[in-house]
């Protein structure tokens, strides 16, 4: 819908333009084009696609003031030029897209102080770039929210000049190393689709996102060394996709404790020691949990059927107790959880199957596992069952009442202790020469098949 209205607005201005401005895309690579500009147009206001700059030693871009009968442009770019502020935009309201970038000489974006409407903004590697000044009349508008991408500004301290903004679509704040708030969205109370809060190695907290509620796209808290917590996304309900990830000073989960709906969790290589705030959701399809070395609490009572979970390498988790109400799910894989010695919490799983047979049991390197016993009450596999290198795991007799009927890939490889294979329902399988097996490097009646 803010594509539409766009191009509603993009047509009649460039209608109404007609020969004061060149039509189609408007580019200047020197200072010399763009003074010929002036002279040529002299009272162009409206231009649809403009790009400026280059890399030209002999002729850098220095001086925007050319430009400053312009008051719309669709698509405007600013990149490689010598730019040290923006002045000459001043007559400048209203901006479809606009994209600054690698501009290294730019310490400001004076010269936008009458820009108003917005609707894709871009600032990337100004390498001197301090704060956002010359934005601060920027507001959002009834006819689109804007969409954000601002990274890899080293310089980049302050982002106060978007506290007029009241709601987004898109925001991603990534890379900026000496940026350590988010100090200038207090007012935002509305992200319409993707949240990307990644390698701000500074960065301390999100408190000021406080006011947004309620519902978001995909969320990346990816790779931020110093934010110890996530408070400022207390009142998100729903999230389409969490990724938490490689953030080595947090400490907790707990502002996501009134999170209800997710399709799809990642938290993986944090210092984190429990996700038990996650208990209060009641809908998920896919979890991944993965290099927390610290991790000991898991908690999602209130999820009975999953597609996917996926537990790797939490080598102090104790138990799967915080699985303890799932009933069914298609995907099962389990690795290198070495503090397991039973798999005590899926006593209640009663199915790893889904309709086209593309269900998926693996358990690999579990070097304390030693017993299958809380599956006894599973009675159905399809698909993929797959163990391998689980060195005290000593039977399958567990399995033994499973319908396995539809799994059409076996493989029971590398399990030093494992002796005892010869459950009925795994002859069944074995006697029929078509399905697919691999049983070696066992020991007993599992050595080879």
């Amino acid at each position: 819908m803010k594509k539409i209205f766009k191009l509603i607005i993009i047509l009649s201005l460039v209608q109404n333009s007609n020969a004061q401005c060149p039509s189609g895309n408007v580019g200047f690579t020197t200072q010399t084009e763009l003074n010929t500009f002036l002279i040529e147009y002299p009272n162009c206001t409206t231009l649809t696609n403009l790009a400026i700059g280059g890399i030209d030693e002999n002729d850098p871009i220095i001086d925007l003031s050319p430009l400053s009968n312009l008051t719309y442009v669709n698509d405007l770019e600013i990149s490689f030029t010598g730019l040290s502020s923006l002045a000459g935009f001043h007559n400048l309201t209203e901006v479809g897209e606009l994209s600054i970038g690698f501009n290294n000489q730019l310490e400001s974006l004076e010269g936008l102080e009458s820009l108003n409407t917005l609707y894709d903004l871009e600032i990337i590697s100004n390498a001197e770039l301090a704060n956002l000044d010359g934005l601060n009349n920027l507001v959002s508008s009834d006819l689109g929210d804007i969409s954000m991408f601002i990274a890899d500004n080293p310089e980049l301290i302050s982002l106060s000049a978007l506290s007029g903004l009241t709601s987004t679509w898109d925001l991603g704040i990534t890379d900026n190393n000496s940026l350590t708030s988010l100090n200038g969205f207090e007012n935002l109370q509305s992200i319409g689709g993707d949240l990307i809060i990644s390698g701000n190695n500074s960065l301390t907290s999100l408190q000021q996102l406080i006011n947004v509620d309620n519902e978001l796209g995909y969320v990346s808290i990816l790779g931020n060394d110093s934010l110890t917590s996530l408070e400022g996304l207390n009142n998100i309900q729903i999230i389409d996709w969490l990724y938490v990830a490689g953030n080595a000073q947090l400490q907790n989960l707990d502002a996501l404790s009134e999170l209800q709906q997710v399709d799809k969790i990642i938290v993986s290589n944090t210092p984190l020691e429990t996700i038990e705030p996650l208990q209060n959701l009641q809908s998920v399809n896919q979890i991944s949990i993965s290099d927390n070395d610290f991790l000991e609490t898991i908690s999602f009572p209130l999820i009975t059927n999953l597609n996917i979970l996926v537990l790797s390498n939490n080598p102090n988790l104790p138990n799967l107790n915080g699985f303890s109400s799932l009933e069914s799910i298609r995907h099962l894989s389990l690795s290198g959880l070495n503090n397991l010695t039973t798999l005590a919490g899926l006593q209640n799983l009663e199915e790893i199957y889904s309709e086209d047979s593309s269900g998926y049991l693996t358990i690999r390197f579990m070097s304390s596992l030693t017993s299958l016993e809380p599956l006894s009450n599973l009675s159905k596999i399809g698909g993929y069952i797959y163990l391998d290198n689980n060195e005290n795991l000593e039977s399958l007799q567990t399995l033994e009442n499973v319908d396995i009927t539809e799994v059409n890939h076996l493989e029971i490889t590398n399990n030093a202790s494992l002796s005892y294979c010869h459950n009925p329902n795994v002859c069944d399988y074995l006697s029929n020469f078509g399905n697919h097996r691999l049983i070696e490097n066992n020991l007993g009646s599992c050595i080879n098949v």
